[in-house]
């Protein structure tokens, strides 16, 4: 997740020397635009991929602020996957790491506040709480079934976390891929406002801190912790999050910090081997 910080503060620096910021495409290059899915399940041979069984903006909070949300096959439970700091998961999750999942379940992907093509915060300064009553809300309007299988990817990572210790209830597992341990100094590298002068608007830098101090385990479900071979952090760092559950496991998988993307389809077969386990 550090990793991803450094590259967005560079990012606003160079906005900011330009005079202006750049909002990201609202194309959909990889999101089906075709209508929502009849209720029936795909027949055999059929792309699950190729319609999705939800494919819309989803309206949130007060302020009607709107989220962009797709998902892809049927079947529970749900499994909903959280992008790194600042990406949209309809541009950084591949088809070819979410069509073995979708095959086995309903499988979701959205786009965060200030990412990809929903709508920007409000809020000047957000939390990692924030974020997850945002998912929360988005699940409930959406009538996406729980409990759900909660999938970050590095700072998703720290979300899906947080979402699990608030609403255990709700979650029948977590997936952490590549997640470094939190960091409760992160501060000193990043201090003042920068750390949530992000495009989503989330204290990064406070969200570690509050991530050091957790209260484990916080439920007793699976939890698969992925650690890549030349990621973001060793194994050693990342066992940290092995106290989540007393039904936690860790595996170390040969890549980069982005493993979904380098390997997906073994990606995705450890996900669906876990929870066909549990």
């Amino acid at each position: 997740m550090r990793a991803r910080i450094v590259i967005a503060f560079a990012m606003l620096l160079v906005s900011l020397s330009a005079g202006c910021g750049s909002d990201k495409s609202k194309s959909a290059t990889q999101t089906p635009q075709s209508p929502e899915a009849s209720s029936s399940s795909p027949s055999p041979g059929v792309d699950v991929m190729a319609e999705a069984t939800i494919n819309r903006r989803v309206a949130i909070g007060r302020d009607g602020a709107e989220l962009q949300l797709s998902c892809f096959g049927r079947g529970g439970p749900t499994l909903v996957l959280e992008a790194g700091n600042d990406s949209s998961g309809l541009d950084v999750f591949p088809f070819a790491f979410l069509r073995p999942l979708a095959e086995q379940r309903m499988t979701c992907v959205y786009d965060r506040l200030g990412t990809g093509r929903s709508d920007k915060p409000v809020k000047p300064h957000r939390t990692i709480d924030d974020a997850v009553s945002v998912l929360h809300e988005l699940l409930n309007t959406a009538a996406v079934s729980k409990p759900c299988v909660l999938v970050g990817s590095s700072g998703g990572g720290n979300i899906v976390v947080q979402y699990g210790l608030r609403h255990s209830n709700d979650v029948a597992g977590l997936v952490l891929l590549d997640v470094s341990r939190p960091n409760g100094h992160l501060d000193e590298e990043f201090p003042g406002p920068l750390g949530w002068r992000n495009p989503e608007h989330i204290d990064w830098v406070a969200a570690e801190r509050q991530q050091t101090h957790l209260h484990m385990p916080i439920g007793d479900f699976p939890v698969l912790i992925v650690t890549a071979a030349d990621g973001q952090s060793s194994k050693s760092d990342q066992a940290y999050w092995r106290d989540l559950s007393p039904r936690a496991r860790q595996i170390v998988m040969q890549g980069g910090h982005d493993l979904y993307q380098e390997y997906p389809q073994q990606v995705a077969s450890e996900i669906v081997s876990t929870l066909a386990n549990h």
